[in-house]
């Protein structure tokens, strides 16, 4: 959500760094990267915007998750192109004309050394594969290649199965049976699981809500098991 703004505020803070006015800074800065931080917020939103108009269960699961996502990412990208370089003229220092390392300290100047050696080497690595696509290009349909065979195998699961510690055993009587007759032998069939099964711990009998007297569900619990605390 930050990194629009953490965009245009480097950016700013290499133009003042170059000695340029604050608000000069704020400007060419934040215009420089107004078009490259769109595109990236749009791109986002691009993903997470088809969730909302997804109908059923996925629908219902990730509907608020997209429209809050491309909301936030809206602010973001308003709030990089105004608020912060009106912050950033505001707030920031402008550099000594004299001695412009000076006010740095010592954190700063090695943690910009360290940057300084990353960028230049992005611009070797890029500069080397605009001019070899050939081999750049193979690369990556063979990592596409191998992620869509290694996803075919591996698999995918919507619920895992996972150790509860919990039973469901469910039964069902003759149909015109009463609730006492069903709820009678529900105990029933929980007394003899309490008496087989040492390592029930306790258990209950409830009907299931909106299906007749004949359907009735029986939970019991189990002392030990991976999720039982």
């Amino acid at each position: 959500v930050v990194d629009d703004a953490i965009v245009v505020l480097e950016n700013i803070t290499q133009h003042i760094d170059k000695g340029s006015r604050l608000k000069q800074a704020a400007i060419f800065g934040t215009s420089e990267m107004g078009l490259s931080i769109a595109t990236a917020t749009l791109t986002i939103i691009m993903v997470f915007l088809p969730l909302m108009f997804m109908q059923g269960l996925v629908g219902i699961m990730f509907k608020q998750l997209a429209v809050l996502t491309c909301v936030c990412m809206l602010v973001s990208l308003f709030t990089a192109l105004t608020l912060t370089p009106m912050m950033s003229s505001k707030l920031l220092k402008e550099a000594p004309r004299d001695k412009k390392e000076q006010h740095r300290s010592k954190l700063y100047m090695a943690s910009e050394k360290a940057f300084q050696k990353i960028d230049n080497g992005y611009r070797k690595t890029l500069g080397w594969a605009v001019f070899h696509k050939t081999p750049i290009l193979c690369t990556a349909l063979a990592v596409f290649v191998i992620t869509m065979l290694l996803g075919k195998r591996i698999g995918t699961d919507y619920i895992p199965d996972f150790d509860a510690g919990t039973v469901y055993v469910v039964y069902e009587t003759e149909v015109g049976s009463s609730a006492e007759k069903t709820d009678s032998i529900g105990q029933q069939i929980l007394e003899i699981m309490l008496d087989g099964i040492p390592e029930i711990k306790e258990g209950a009998v409830a009907s299931i809500s909106g299906q007749t007297p004949s359907g009735v569900l029986t939970t019991v619990g189990f002392k030990e098991g991976k999720n039982v605390g």
